[in-house]
């Protein structure tokens, strides 16, 4: 399973020559840069969209973990010898206090995918206000170059 980093640095791999450090700078000085650029910017962020679909299945494979996990908290024949040792009661509270556990680190575990996802959808709206910025910057000068 890929980590959030891996995922991070594919991204940034990604969009390559569109970005400088990370940061998305692009320059263009005629109509067929300007429609290049777009071009790629286009398939960038298709590729983006795909990471992303990759990152959601990550996310899902740990959720489903941790699903299991918290079904687990409270059966077996350990958890029986438990509750009749130390009561129905207090049984009840560890599990309780092991599924809080769990889903703590779920939640840890689970964050920085979701801030990898949070990344990749700012990176796909500031090239989506690229895209707009190139396609006004087109039909204005499409206009004086017939």
């Amino acid at each position: 399973m890929k980590t959030a980093k891996d995922y991070d640095k594919k991204v940034w791999e990604t969009l390559g020559t569109i970005a400088k450090g990370k940061e998305i700078h692009i320059k263009w000085e005629t109509i067929a840069e300007a429609k290049l650029h777009r071009a790629k910017i286009v398939q960038v962020q298709k590729e983006l969209r795909l990471i992303k679909k990759d990152v959601g299945i990550t996310k899902k494979s740990i959720n489903s973990y941790y699903v299991s996990e918290k079904a687990k908290v409270g059966k077996g024949i350990g958890a029986g010898i438990t509750s009749g040792i130390f009561g129905k009661k207090s049984s009840g509270k560890m599990n309780v206090i092991t599924r809080n556990r769990l889903r703590n680190s779920q939640l840890n575990q689970v964050a920085p995918y979701d801030q990898v996802s949070r990344e990749i959808d700012s990176i796909i709206m500031q090239l989506d206000q690229l895209k707009m910025k190139i396609d006004t910057w087109l039909v204005e000068n499409s206009k004086s170059n017939p």
